[in-house]
């Protein structure tokens, strides 16, 4: 039996099932690919870029206050590192402050902030609002800014 463009039955399954495995293998690439891709590259870059645009002030009561050292490097693997202070909170998750802290004042500014009965938090918005996520994969909210009241 023929079609009225003079392919056959057969050649007509046939092709109807190369489409199928075709879509079939863009729909793979698509969720094994981009959506991975998406989710680690383009949710954190978009992440940081809100958090820069919206800060938002919390009041946190800190749990204990630390210091530490960041480090980051580019792709070139050139890299730097830094004094921190890293702030665990009752109600704003884990906190890194970087911004103002040098090695010779990031005790000072640890115990300050043990010291405090309630610590007021410039966050973004952004990572605020996704703080039990980000505590869930081991991830820190970065604070631009800090009030202590003691």
């Amino acid at each position: 039996m023929q079609a009225s463009d003079g392919k056959t039955s057969k050649e007509m399954t046939r092709l109807r099932e190369v489409r199928r495995k075709r879509t079939k293998a863009a729909l793979l690439i698509v969720v094994f690919l981009v959506v991975p891709v998406l989710i680690l590259v383009v949710a954190p870059f978009a992440l940081l870029k809100y958090d820069e645009a919206d800060v938002i002030s919390v009041s946190c009561s800190v749990a204990t206050a630390d210091t530490g050292t960041s480090s980051n490097r580019s792709l070139r693997g050139i890299g730097s590192s830094g004094p921190q202070v890293e702030i665990a909170t009752n109600e704003c998750g884990t906190l890194i402050l970087m911004n103002g802290i040098t090695r010779s004042n990031a005790s000072a500014v640890a115990q300050q902030l043990t010291d405090a009965t309630t610590t007021s938090f410039e966050v973004g918005a952004g990572s605020h609002r996704l703080t039990s996520l980000l505590d869930g994969l081991g991830m820190s909210s970065e604070a631009h800014a800090f009030a202590a009241t003691p």
